[in-house]
């Protein structure tokens, strides 16, 4: 059981984490083409990745993705796992123009990037997770559900927000899927 007051980082999981665990969670109908899933505290171990760090609006994002892609084949990369995004802050917290953001993959130990892609490590071992369902516009709806909960439960977010996405460009993704 997890202790009240722990620190906590908090992760988005998009549209494939029910199969990552092998069962499908009971869903709550938000209305507005929303499904809320449960949210819940769980431990990950940490991993190794590599990706492109950016400065900008959300908006640049498919260009970021594309730009991360070529440079991965450019390099003889071969991602070991689905894309992600990580997010440092907020619009609340900086403006939308000015947000701290990266994409990555998993990496494999026999590639070593380099600039402008970075390997980093994720260390974050406690965290928060929910199954977003519905337009990638709509993200900032769950993530604001997973503070919520947060709260209630006792514990408070010390990391970036981990997206993992089911498509190449969530914000492309139908609102369906």
């Amino acid at each position: 059981m997890l202790k009240k007051d722990s620190l906590i980082f908090f992760s988005v999981t998009m549209l494939f984490l029910p199969l990552a665990f092998g069962q499908v969670p009971d869903r709550v109908k938000a209305g507005f083409g929303l499904t809320y899933e449960p949210i819940s505290a769980m431990k990950v171990s940490p991993f190794v990745y590599y990706c492109l760090p950016y400065e900008g609006p959300i908006k640049d994002m498919p260009t970021v993705i594309e730009r991360f892609i070529q440079t991965t084949k450019t390099q003889n990369i071969v991602p070991a796992g689905p894309l992600f995004g990580i997010f440092y802050d907020s619009p609340n917290q900086r403006g939308s123009e000015r947000l701290k953001w990266e994409v990555g993959f998993l990496l494999n130990e026999q590639y070593h990037p380099k600039a402008p892609l970075m390997k980093r490590q994720w260390k974050y071992m406690l965290v928060t997770s929910s199954l977003h369902i519905g337009p990638y516009v709509r993200t900032g709806e769950t993530i604001a559900r997973m503070l919520e909960w947060m709260e209630i439960s006792g514990y408070v977010p010390v990391g970036p927000v981990l997206e993992r996405y089911s498509e190449m460009n969530p914000s492309e993704t139908k609102p369906e899927s």
